[in-house]
């Protein structure tokens, strides 16, 4: 199963330690920092990325409320529901 996590810059570390142990349960975390290269199309991939997973975790926090790429991955995979 591959989980997707939504996050604002300020919780990067935060994602990182759920991402961690999110596959030590034997879950398959999207890394965009070992998916997205330079020259990518950045919402093609996330797009790609949200597609392919099973599983979305959003870390809401008041920054990643006010964050136009969170709630862009919020409408994004509610849209495909």
């Amino acid at each position: 199963m591959q989980v997707f996590i939504s996050h604002s810059h300020d919780t990067v570390t935060l994602a990182k330690k759920v991402g961690a142990a999110l596959e030590r349960a034997g879950l398959n975390v999207w890394n965009y920092e070992q998916e997205i290269l330079p020259g990518d199309n950045w919402a093609q991939k996330i797009g790609q990325a949200l597609e392919a997973s099973q599983a979305m975790v959003v870390l809401l926090t008041p920054h990643s409320l006010n964050s136009p790429t969170v709630l862009r991955d919020i409408e994004y995979a509610l849209s495909k529901l």
